[in-house]
């Protein structure tokens, strides 16, 4: 992301084959600060976000060749992209549409016509988000770091339980491999007692 507030001159990319809804929605989001780049098309909009992926994307569903929920899920699929926000705007208003939408990964569903100062809440709301979560997944790795460091056992974990990262020594004293105990519940390794010291 651009900056620190996780909204001014973030990178957004709209992609819609409607030429008059690019130009709009590009106005809107760069008289608010945002950098905007603009796809008319699927194909497009991969080369885009392949060359400089934005911190979140504008999608429109209907669209010739490859619609938003395949450019979605392709975007889904791929581990470089798939932590972009997609927000769907669409005039399709039908819940299945919507559901559609959620079940490839988009975050967000606008329908249209539609509310600037809606679309500039949810994009904020987003990026925020986004932002929070590059901040958890920066202080995870440092801790990752401290912790392979230290030849003592150590095991980082979440308010739930589960295991976010364990050192070398944590998985030899629990007999597991470090790959095998990530993400489970520390309470199935240890007893509860010293699970929760």
């Amino acid at each position: 992301m651009n900056n620190s507030s996780g909204n001014q001159l973030a990178d957004i990319l709209i992609v819609d084959d409607t030429l008059p809804n690019l130009k709009l929605l590009s106005k809107m989001l760069t008289d608010r600060g945002y950098q905007v780049r603009a796809a008319l098309n699927g194909a497009r909009a991969l080369a885009a976000i392949q060359s400089s992926p934005p911190d979140l994307i504008l999608l429109d569903v209907v669209m010739p060749e490859m619609d938003g929920y395949e450019l979605c899920q392709r975007l889904k699929a791929d581990d470089h992209t798939s932590d972009i926000p997609v927000l769907f705007i669409s005039s399709l208003s039908e819940t299945e549409d919507k559901i559609k939408g959620f079940a490839v990964g988009g975050l967000d569903y606008i329908t249209k016509p539609f509310q600037i100062e809606e679309v500039l809440a949810r994009i904020e709301t987003h990026l925020k988000l986004r932002h929070l979560q590059m901040e958890v997944r920066a202080q995870e790795e440092i801790a990752r770091v401290l912790l392979n460091a230290s030849s003592d056992s150590a095991i980082l974990v979440r308010t739930d339980g589960t295991i976010i990262t364990l050192n070398e020594p944590a998985a030899q004293e629990l007999g597991q491999q470090t790959g095998e105990l990530l993400n489970k519940c520390i309470w199935d390794f240890l007893p509860i007692e010293v699970a929760q010291r």
